[in-house]
């Protein structure tokens, strides 16, 4: 459960309200004419005055915000530091590396609030998870690195939408923008659409517009019609995303023996088990006109799964299998800087382009605390790499599973164990087969690789 400490502020003051009103519409409009004079002063700009305009946009965006929030006479304010998602420490070994410690994360997140229940400010470092996928999501996967990040939260009725700005490698002026809004219309279906933003060096103040809802593709298409090489400054993904969920019947999933089990042992849930169909689809850098994809593939992925976290008649097994795909080319920009990348990690799926892969997992519970894995794959692996954009010099062929196709199986068996509180000992083994290794014909190799370590669900 996350950390909260509170600090209130109640009532509201309407002519507060009024000047906070006032100044926010000040902020806009210095906001609109920064974006125009660094447009202007592009041709003839330095690197200081670049980095200038960058700081000054982002003081801009948090004065915004913030006499936004002090507008919203909506709640109570309050101060909060929560903390969410996963964060583990290893001992990994395998039979190509020496033992040495890994940190792996899962959608964490370490962040300062500020605001109400229904909006919120929030600062601090994470790794945005947007997405059902259990192997990983498309468009965001919460695997990489936690980045320091500014953003909002907006909470009304069943939806809830996000928008925020992270700051990677500083040597290249790397910056992550992105807003999400999910949608739950019954509780138990929910739709989310995602959009994200990798961008270098002295792109367009434009971006930093922190507006609910307002299209980021629609932002670069501003900026370049004012400025071509803004288009090398800016790699643009949209993700969409469902999940709907059933009860299987109580009869059907209780009865007789099973039943009387289920109450004799408290260590076994009696929640009826249920069916969840999900799926994600993912789109970088869509084409500006349909005459572009005569000549330019579609870079796109898609990943579509099945749940059943505690199968009828044993409540104590549960079961997920998800097929992911994604074509040539995706996560990749003409322009390195602006790779879907932070620090080495993918901020996708972490299975990469030009690649595809089945996933079955098994899970059995013999104790509440204790909950036993096997997983295996089969996955395929074609030529394209991160940091292999399309070019016009591009095979039509290679818009999928490109040249030699490395083919491979994976098994890993794990366990996890709650200690206190949110801590978990954890631990795996894993064996894989592949042919065509690395993509080279003919060439067969066998790893395995072992993990034990503890971590953190937050």
């Amino acid at each position: 459960m996350p950390a909260r400490l509170n600090y209130t502020k109640t009532g509201t003051n309407r002519q507060s309200f009024d000047s906070a009103h006032a100044l926010y519409g000040g902020g806009i409009c210095m906001m609109r004419e920064l974006g125009l004079q660094a447009e202007r002063g592009r041709a003839h700009a330095y690197p200081a005055a670049a980095r200038m305009r960058g700081k000054i946009a982002v003081y801009m965006c948090l004065a915004a915000l913030g006499l936004a929030m002090l507008a919203c006479p909506r709640g109570v304010l309050a101060a909060s530091l929560d903390a969410n998602g996963e964060i583990s420490i290893f001992l990994g070994h395998s039979n190509e590396a020496v033992p040495a410690l890994e940190i792996g994360y899962d959608g964490f997140e370490l962040l300062v609030g500020a605001g109400s229940d229904a909006n919120e400010l929030f600062a601090g470092v994470g790794t945005f998870r947007w997405g059902p996928g259990r192997s990983g999501s498309l468009i965001m996967s919460g695997k990489a690195q936690p980045m320091p990040v500014i953003g909002y939260r907006l909470r009304r009725g069943n939806s809830e939408y996000v928008r925020f700005v992270g700051f990677m490698e500083s040597e290249q002026q790397r910056r992550l923008f992105g807003h999400r809004l999910e949608y739950a219309p019954t509780p138990r279906i929910t739709v989310g659409v995602s959009e994200t933003a990798a961008v270098s060096g002295d792109v367009s103040a434009a971006l930093y517009l922190p507006f609910p809802g307002l299209p980021l593709y629609a932002l670069q298409r501003s900026a370049s019609q004012r400025d071509r090489t803004q288009d090398r400054l800016i790699n643009i993904n949209f993700g969409a995303d469902f999940s709907v969920w059933w009860e299987l019947p109580p009869d059907f999933a209780l009865d007789g023996d099973d039943h009387v089990r289920a109450v004799a042992q408290p260590e076994v849930s009696t929640t009826p088990p249920r069916l969840e169909l999900y799926g994600e689809i993912f789109i970088d850098d869509a084409q500006q006109s349909i005459s572009n994809r005569t000549f330019i593939p579609d870079m796109v992925g898609g990943l579509i799964g099945i749940d059943l976290p505690a199968l009828p008649g044993n409540l104590r097994l549960g079961a997920n299998i998800e097929y992911v795909a994604l074509t040539n080319f995706v996560y990749s920009h003409k322009n390195t800087d602006n790779n879907y990348a932070y620090r080495g990690r993918i901020l996708g799926h972490p299975l990469g382009p030009d690649s595809d892969a089945l996933i079955l997992t098994l899970s059995f519970r013999p104790h509440d605390r204790t909950k036993l894995t096997l997983s295996g794959s089969i996955e395929r692996h074609g030529e394209g790499r991160v940091g292999q954009p399309w070019s016009r010099e591009s095979d039509p062929d290679d818009w999928f599973l490109s040249g030699v196709v490395e083919k491979g199986a994976r098994v890993s068996l794990g366990v996890e164990h709650d200690l206190w509180g949110p801590v978990v000992l954890a631990g795996s083994l894993e064996y894989a087969a592949r042919s065509n290794s690395n993509n080279v014909m003919g060439e067969s190799r066998k790893d395995w690789a072992a993990r034990i370590g503890i971590g953190a669900r937050l």
